[in-house]
């Protein structure tokens, strides 16, 4: 009966080895797809969105292309150009009116995702249905991120609330690195952010009927049941995080062990573990189907194990509610498993395409998602390292015949050979693929990774997932001690492991963070990682390593000269941080606020700052003094780099610092550095110990006051006299009433002056009088609140002071539109 099966099964289900069935993929898709992605990119990452200029030669070259064959190679260009306009001027439009920010608004919504637990607060994102102020109907954005500080009310997720809240228009940090909190949101189509006020009115009106709220719903009683239950493992939070795409739990330690061995992938539900899930029950399914004729006949192999792979991953992808990477590795699956179920002989370059196409149709603003990125190049290495050697077995006799029992054990152990021998070839192709994309988005990347995931990738797919996996079926089956008998299985195999990765993660070589590459120097290593992926036998292959040196360039601080300096006020909120360097040495100025156990200025911002500037080590930290926003970055800067040298005013709180004596002075290149107080004899306390420190040099003079107030300005006013003349200010104590003397300032006569204060920060810093203050003396006053961060250059030719949120614009910050 077996003999002519595959002829049989051709008749039976209309198949053509030689005809797509289920998508024509010529060899023109993939460049199609390529020039929509730029058009995509065009807009949402240039400084405007273009109206007329773009909308209007688009649409003539659309219809013009349908007759003039030049053009066609910028149809599809114009096509995306066209499509993130209109996403991205949508998201624009939702944002919180300015007239609205800090007002009491009524809102009545829905819980959307899973709450988020902080020390002080609970964090979740609300859709808004209504919204009222004074009896008033509003029009506010759809969707928001909402805070509920001290003893807030348990709000669990596809609940709706009628709640009491503050919105202000989205906002964030902006420096010339580090994470963008305003693109992260405008990415996430959130048009503001606030928190709730206490109120009588604040009520739950109970769990919404939609679907999506019934999951989350379900995905938190999980949660909690796999939580609570097991306080004592480590384990958990990594363990929640692959079953259900929870990290809360994940400690800070573990983040760091993740991220400095590249493996942080590995607990965010996304293409790996979707196509690792999907893979083993192909497998499985294609194993156990063969040796029925019945369900042969009935539908081939092949095809069954794809529809039940994919019902599956879809299943797993729930669980992760829906999250963006994990609807982003479905559609890939999809393309990939449909050409499986169809019999199409699909290419490579036709597949990613495909994909590509369906991810930025279904949501065009995943571009500014450096998670998009590592899963389409990565999915592209896979493909073509793998995809150009698929053969198609059911094309061959004997592909769907049943076959013996003794046969089982060894047609498994072969497929899971070859599954780990493929495995292991592309892995070295996926880990120099993601270089550039780390590179661009992240500012660095694991020199340990490939090791490291040459274990891990195999250990947490084939052993955690799969115990994971089955924990989520039990669960969902209703049998809740099976299914957490099978997490505590992941969760100690997980702790097995974890010593391995620990110790990857401590080598000093761990990992390399390259200097800041302009665009040409992304482009080239990405040119040259392409070209050395391509099959061999492509002439001048051998030369693409040449591509890739712009990853070892010369620190930007090169740039200056014996007696310049640079000095940039990163943006840090209510607090500071300012980072000084000379021709080859570097001083840190405090180190900023802690904000979270999660996020401090020290870690998340002034360390990504460095590691863009070139900075391997810095030569002198100074501590201001001990109040939290000068000093709570300060263990997140030791803990990533190296310093030679710490001042403080408070040594009993750094007890291995120096003391910050008036007099200590040092040069580096032609620059000065002065400590003017507090004096060894010293009686000031509080802000007014603060460490003074004067920089000078032929191009120019500058200096740092720390939070000194009145009595400090008094002081050093009558130790130094005209000695204080720089050109420019650090505002002493963010511009609070108590600072900025009329005595001080007549003193010093600066040019310019910076404060470094939090956007509408409850001190209400500057005060207006302050602000006036310098009004009155001419002195230009900029603040990191509303420029960002400030860069003061002091050359030869004078001083030059750039304004971050005006040398690097795009579409997603707060100010766009108001110049």
């Amino acid at each position: 009966m077996v003999t002519g099966l595959n002829h049989t099964l051709g008749k039976k289900s209309g198949l053509k080895t030689n005809t797509t069935l289920y998508l024509s993929m010529n060899r023109n898709i993939l460049h199609d797809a390529i020039g929509f992605c730029c058009g995509n990119s065009l807009i949402l990452f240039s400084p405007n969105i273009y109206s007329w200029e773009i909308l209007l030669p688009g649409v003539l070259i659309v219809v013009l292309a349908r007759y003039w064959k030049v053009l066609s190679p910028l149809l599809f260009l114009v096509l995306g150009a066209i499509w993130a306009t209109i996403h991205s001027a949508a998201v624009l439009d939702q944002r919180l009116p300015s007239s609205l920010e800090g007002q009491d608004l009524m809102v009545t919504g829905t819980i959307i995702g899973l709450p988020q637990n902080r020390q002080r607060f609970i964090q979740f994102d609300f859709n808004i249905e209504t919204s009222t102020a004074e009896g008033a109907t509003l029009a506010l954005p759809e969707k928001v991120r909402l805070k509920w500080y001290g003893r807030y009310k348990k709000v669990g997720a596809g609940e709706r609330w009628q709640l009491k809240i503050r919105l202000k228009p989205p906002r964030g940090f902006h420096n010339p690195a580090g994470f963008d909190y305003e693109r992260w949101l405008f990415g996430h189509r959130i048009g503001a952010t606030g928190y709730v006020r206490s109120s009588d009115q604040n009520q739950n009106r109970g769990l919404s009927p939609k679907l999506g709220a019934r999951l989350d719903q379900f995905r938190s009683s999980a949660q909690e049941s796999v939580w609570v239950s097991r306080e004592r493992l480590s384990m958990r939070g990594l363990v929640t995080a692959l079953g259900m795409g929870v990290r809360e739990g994940i400690s800070t330690s573990q983040w760091n062990t993740l991220r400095e061995t590249g493996t942080s992938h590995l607990v965010a539900i996304s293409g790996l573990h979707v196509g690792l899930v999907a893979g083993l029950v192909y497998l499985l399914v294609s194993v156990l189907w063969g040796q029925s004729s019945h369900l042969i006949l009935w539908q081939p192999t092949q095809r069954a194990a794809g529809i039940i792979g994919f019902a599956v991953a879809l299943g797993y992808g729930a669980m992760a509610g829906f999250s963006l990477p994990t609807q982003r590795a479905l559609v890939m699956l999809a393309v990939y498993l449909g050409s499986r179920i169809f019999y199409t002989t699909t290419r490579p370059g036709g597949a990613l395409g495909v994909a590509l196409f369906a991810g930025l149709i279904f949501d065009p603003l995943v571009l500014l998602s450096g998670g998009f990125w590592l899963s389409f190049v990565a999915v592209g290495a896979i493909l073509l390292g793998h995809y150009s050697r698929v053969k198609y077995p059911h094309l061959e006799d004997g592909q769907n015949q049943p076959f013996k029992n003794d046969q089982i054990v060894t047609r498994l152990l072969k497929k899971c050979f070859n599954g780990i021998k493929s495995s292991l070839r592309v892995q070295f192709s996926v880990g120099i693929a993601l270089i550039p994309v780390l590179v661009l988005f992240f500012g660095n990347f694991s020199l340990i990774a490939p090791v490291a995931n040459l274990v891990a990738i195999p250990y947490i797919g084939f052993i955690v997932v799969p115990l994971v996996l089955l924990g989520d079926l039990f669960l969902v089956a209703g049998f809740t001690a099976l299914s957490g008998e099978l997490f505590d299985l992941g969760a100690r195999a997980l702790q097995l492991f974890w010593p391995l990765l620990e110790f990857l993660g401590t080598s000093e070589a761990s990992s390399y963070s390259p200097p800041a590459l302009p665009w040409w120097g992304v482009l080239s290593v990405a040119v040259g990682v392409g070209v050395w992926l391509i099959p061999r036998g492509i002439p001048g292959r051998w030369l693409s390593p040449l591509l890739l040196l712009p990853l070892l360039r010369a620190p930007t601080s090169t740039a200056l000269d014996d007696g310049e300096f640079r000095v940039t006020f990163l943006d840090v909120g209510q607090g500071t941080a300012i980072v000084v360097a000379t021709r080859s040495h570097t001083l840190l100025y405090d180190s900023g606020p802690r904000f979270s156990d999660r996020f401090d200025s020290g870690s998340d911002i002034i360390i990504p700052f460095l590691r863009a500037q070139g900075v391997a080590s810095l030569d002198s930290v100074v501590i201001s003094h001990g109040d939290s926003d000068h000093l709570g970055g300060y263990t997140g800067v030791v803990e990533n780099i190296s310093v030679a040298k710490t001042y403080t005013s408070s040594t009993t709180v750094l007890t291995a610092a120096e003391p910050c004596r008036a007099g200590t002075r040092w040069r580096w290149e032609g620059v000065d550095f002065t400590f003017l107080s507090p004096g060894t004899d010293s009686l000031l306390k509080g802000n007014n110990a603060s460490c003074v420190l004067h920089i000078e040099s032929p191009s120019g003079s500058l200096l740092l006051a720390g939070d000194i107030e009145r009595e400090g300005e008094a002081l050093v006013v009558s130790e130094y006299g005209d000695r204080l003349r720089s050109d420019l200010l650090y505002v002493p104590h963010h511009g609070s009433r108590t600072s900025s003397s009329a005595l001080f300032l007549d003193q010093v006569q600066p040019q310019s002056a910076v404060i470094s204060s939090g956007y509408n920060n409850r001190h209400g810093h500057p005060h207006p009088v302050v602000v006036d203050r310098y009004g009155q003396r001419e002195i230009e006053l900029v603040n990191t609140a509303d420029s960002g961060a400030i860069t003061v250059h002091f050359r030869e030719e004078g001083v030059e002071l750039t304004r971050q949120r005006d040398a690097q614009r795009h579409i997603w910050h707060s100010d766009y539109g108001d110049k």
